[in-house]
């Protein structure tokens, strides 16, 4: 027993099992095809919160105004469902959202009865850093889900049996991750590049860039799907809190939208990998030198999370307890 033979092995088992072949023939394009199609061809507005006043001094085609009684939670601008909250005081007004200081500048000159002709259009997004943005998190999760062959066995205990013939741990965790790696970016860079030249995208981002952007979330979802499966022994319970995490940092690290980097939640959202990601993007686009050190520091990420996964799984094995 080899790595390749471990990578083999699983390619054959995940094409036997109909969900996932529905997964990556159906759901897989699917998905990506109507992120690229509607992130290329729809136009955006702004979805407004206003408490205090039943009248705006606001006319754009570019917003949606939501007149209501009670201030919304912090929690609704993070998850997008309003961009802003604007408070009337006698006039006065004050705008609160998470987004960056242009569109927080851009909704007050709105106010002044500036004329504006899309509160995002200076934000510097251009529709490649958008796809790349709304897949972020699909791509991490797919990486976290096809970790359900390293459960399998585990559970089974098909992995001491394994790990009994001439194979480290340390290349039997590698054969999975490579292996979760290859199914996720196969079809996925596979789908992207179809998409996007079928729908003819002008996106000023390559498509040797694209495989390489995409290359690179891949490896971070492989490792931290491995770290995960290794944390947390019920695969339920491991998807869950993955899924989670994923979602909560990849909210605030700005890849759905743009996040004012002087708040308390844009100064975490810098650090985060899914940032670095965006930030590359959004430099190609706009044919900015290009910073290649936090594509770096994912990589290390990923060799650091790999490298956790198989400590812990190594004492794991070690004490009985794999």
């Amino acid at each position: 027993m080899n790595v390749f033979n471990i990578i083999k092995n699983n390619f054959i088992r995940i094409l036997q099992n109909k969900f996932y072949i529905i997964n990556i023939i159906l759901i897989i394009p699917t998905m990506i095809f109507i992120a690229i199609y509607f992130t290329g061809r729809l136009e955006i507005k702004a979805n407004l919160a206003v408490v205090g006043a039943n009248n705006l001094p606001i006319n754009s085609n570019s917003i949606n105004v939501n007149y209501i009684n009670k201030e919304p939670q912090l929690s609704d601008l993070v998850l997008n469902k309003y961009d802003a909250v604007i408070k009337s005081n006698d006039g006065v007004y004050e705008v609160i959202t998470v987004k960056s200081h242009k569109f927080k500048e851009n909704i007050e000159r709105l106010l002044k009865r500036e004329s504006i002709d899309n509160v995002f259009s200076s934000e510097n997004r251009g529709i490649g850093t958008n796809i790349l943005g709304y897949l972020t998190m699909f791509i991490l999760l797919q990486g976290l889900m096809f970790f359900t062959l390293f459960y399998e066995e585990r559970d089974k205990d098909i992995s001491k049996r394994i790990l009994s013939h001439p194979i480290t741990t340390i290349n039997y965790f590698l054969a999975h991750a490579i292996s979760c790696f290859l199914m996720v970016f196969l079809p996925i860079t596979t789908i992207i590049l179809i998409s996007i030249n079928t729908l003819n995208l002008n996106t000023n981002i390559s498509n040797i860039q694209f495989i390489f952007i995409v290359g690179i979330l891949c490896i971070l979802g492989s490792a931290f799907g491995l770290f995960i499966s290794s944390l947390v022994k019920s695969e339920d319970n491991g998807t869950l809190f993955g899924s989670m995490l994923l979602v909560i940092t990849t909210l605030i690290s700005g890849s759905f939208f743009s996040i004012d980097s002087q708040g308390a939640i844009g100064k975490i959202g810098k650090i985060l990998p899914q940032r670095k990601v965006v930030d590359y993007a959004i430099a190609i686009e706009n044919n900015k030198t290009l910073d290649h050190r936090g594509l770096i520091m994912i990589i290390l990420l990923s060799i650091i999370l790999f490298m956790l996964a198989y400590i812990i799984n190594n004492k794991k094995f070690k004490n009985g307890n794999f």
